[in-house]
């Protein structure tokens, strides 16, 4: 009979064989973006600010916050939770001005920063969700929506059975969950005073979940979400479209 031969240990992997760690990334491939420095990630969402504030002077105050050089210096792990709290709240502010431009390659440059210095798809998942969810039809909501996550799995519907997020979600998938999820009912209530077209994507989509409503006890949180909604945009004198929304809500 042949000898058995011994089994030898198998010598630790080299760095350049070893797996490229995974880092949050929606405009390079994860091999790539591995590869690059803080230095660069920060210059690069440098760039795409600049170039919003020049479309929008709004963004202006972010520069010497979220975009500073210090903002590098920055580890919610070394910090107090008053001070993530401040952060957070900053990150939510950048995010509900960046709906409006979400698909400009400047936004989705500002987003990678934020991505991966912040990792906003953890800790600010809400606020980022409703930033894109007016564009859910496009490849580059696709792209965020696969890095969403939270204390909940936010997003976790958005996926097929197989946990997989590969195809634009049609509207249908949407208004059927807000049927019967009040956060993101509240999500949408909230881009109705948004951005034009947040505040068109909203006026649809409440309608739509509107015409399907049965009016039973199971659906009275949905129906008091609804009609406040209705009312605040009846009351609103500076957006028409949402006081328009507001009256066909209640009619």
């Amino acid at each position: 009979f042949p000898r058995r031969r011994r089994r030898q240990a198998q010598a630790p992997l080299s760095p350049a064989m070893a797996t490229p760690r995974r880092v949050p990334t929606i405009l390079f491939a994860s091999s790539v973006a591995a590869e690059q420095d803080e230095t660069f990630v920060h210059s690069l969402g440098l760039n795409g600010l600049l170039e919003l504030i020049a479309a929008d002077a709004s963004f202006a105050p972010y520069e010497q916050t979220l975009f500073a050089e210090s903002a590098l210096q920055y580890s919610r792990r070394m910090q107090t939770a008053e001070q993530n709290g401040k952060l957070d709240r900053r990150v939510e502010g950048f995010l509900n001005l960046l709906s409006a431009h979400f698909l400009s390659q400047a936004a989705q440059k500002a987003l990678e920063y934020l991505l991966r210095h912040f990792r906003v798809h953890r800790h600010n998942s809400a606020s980022l969700l409703r930033c894109i969810l007016p564009y859910h039809g496009t490849r580059a909501f696709v792209r965020v929506a696969q890095l969403l996550r939270g204390s909940e799995q936010r997003g976790a519907w958005l996926r097929d059975g197989a946990g997989r997020l590969t195809a634009p979600p049609p509207r249908e998938l949407v208004v059927g969950r807000a049927a019967k999820d009040t956060e993101l009912l509240g999500q949408l209530t909230y881009l109705g005073a948004a951005h034009r077209v947040a505040a068109s994507f909203s006026a649809v989509a409440l309608l739509e979940i509107a015409s399907r409503m049965r009016f039973t006890d199971a659906e009275a949180p949905l129906l008091r979400s609804l009609l406040e909604h209705a009312r605040e945009g009846i009351a609103s004198e500076t957006a028409p479209d949402r006081r328009l929304v507001g009256m066909m809500l209640i009619t």
